[in-house]
């Protein structure tokens, strides 16, 4: 699990591994002013000996730079490799070769570029982190890696736009970004979503919900037969779910998430189905949101699962059991990073369970102990990542 924690006003990156019956084994915590964000498994590498997946690359910001008198927020974005018990190999920032921090009014000009980082998949042999350039422009962006943070390419929206691409996938070696922007450098959201080729070339592009302002998509997952599944909200506070074809951008299929689901985080697509997480208002705060739904859309069960009076899911993914891992955030006054399973214990199926159970061991973390509260993410991947307050060489 990865996620951030935060004390007297400074993030730290957080991760910790927990095993199959949610003990936590071990954690790390990074100095620096630096966000977590995503994480993605390493694919052995051909003749390193080793058989199964061990490191994992993290992506996020750091050096994070904030001056109240001028309003000024200035972040880099970053990558990293951990190794199997969490420790550092390689750090890198991407800054933009361009100036786009904010003057800090001091007569030192702009700050070199910045950006953040917020969700990374696998593509081929590459590794593709998707955010956005600028805390003030706030440009659509993505970058292509290698296993050893070398850069391949960067992507730009080629548009006079304002917005974030918030969630990617990948598609072979190709992937989808979705997000949100506005037109002509307005605040204005219009959900969107695009491909991206393994040159980092733009395939299509297009807006969903009729390019309505106020709408953003948040997560998006492959599913079969060129299917991609993207969730996100509307103007109005209403979740919803689209089916697009990822050879073009058609919308095959469209629906609404249940009353009351204001929040939609992550996706994963089931050989037949989907894992959605969420958040939902319940008489007192929020619970976490969690549903399974066939390939055509029907929701085959839904449930929420609650530690305080507000738990917010950001990650979900299933077990080899047939059970559902659910990480988020719960909080009265203060936050802790939150895992909880659903289902699978006994050998059964989760996915015949019109509401699944929590097991006795479910509750928060004590993240940080002295540090502050934090943001959960799931075994190996995502809704929270690892960044460090500079850049590391490699040896």
């Amino acid at each position: 699990m990865v996620g951030h924690v935060f004390s007297d006003g400074t993030g730290r990156g957080w991760i910790a591994s927990v095993d199959d019956s949610g003990r936590q084994q071990w954690e790390r915590v990074f100095d620096g002013s630096t966000e977590f964000q995503a994480l993605e498994p390493v694919a052995p590498a051909d003749g390193d000996g080793r058989t199964e997946q061990r490191d994992t690359l993290v992506c996020g910001t750091t050096n994070a730079a904030v001056r109240p008198e001028s309003g000024a927020r200035n972040f880099d974005p970053y990558c990293g490799r951990l190794d199997d018990d969490g420790s550092l190999t390689w750090g890198l920032t991407y800054q933009t070769e361009r100036s786009y921090g904010g003057s800090y009014g001091s007569g030192e000009g702009d700050l070199g570029g910045s950006g953040r980082l917020f969700d990374l998949t696998a593509a081929g042999d590459r590794y593709v982190a998707a955010g956005r350039i600028s805390e003030r422009r706030r440009t659509p962006s993505a970058i292509c890696i290698d296993g050893r943070g070398d850069l391949e390419w960067r992507w730009e929206h080629p548009g006079d736009v304002r917005g974030t691409a918030w969630g990617i996938t990948a598609v072979d070696d190709e992937v989808v970004l979705v997000g949100a922007h506005g037109e002509g450098g307005r605040d204005a959201e219009t959900a969107w979503l695009a491909r991206i080729d393994g040159r980092g070339e733009t395939v299509w592009e297009t807006a969903l919900w009729d390019a309505e302002d106020g709408s953003r998509l948040t997560t998006v997952a492959r599913g079969p037969r060129d299917t991609v599944l993207v969730a996100g909200t509307r103007a109005s506070d209403e979740a919803g779910v689209l089916a697009v074809d990822g050879t073009d951008g058609a919308v095959r299929w469209r629906d609404t998430a249940a009353d009351g689901v204001d929040e939609l985080e992550d996706a994963f697509a089931l050989e037949d189905g989907y894992l959605l997480v969420g958040s939902r208002a319940t008489d007192d705060g929020t619970a976490a949101w969690v549903a399974l739904l066939e390939s055509g859309g029907d929701v085959v069960w839904a449930t929420t699962v609650s530690e305080r009076r507000h738990t917010t899911g950001h990650a979900v993914r299933p077990t080899p059991d047939g059970g559902v891992l659910v990480g988020g955030e719960t909080r009265d006054d203060d936050a802790h990073a939150w895992l909880a399973k659903l289902g699978g214990d006994d050998g059964g199926s989760g996915w015949e369970l019109p509401t699944p159970s929590l097991p006795a061991w479910t509750g928060p973390f004590a993240v940080g102990a002295g540090v502050g509260g934090g943001i959960a993410g799931l075994l190996a991947y995502r809704r929270t990542g690892a960044t460090m307050s500079d850049a590391t060489d490699r040896e």
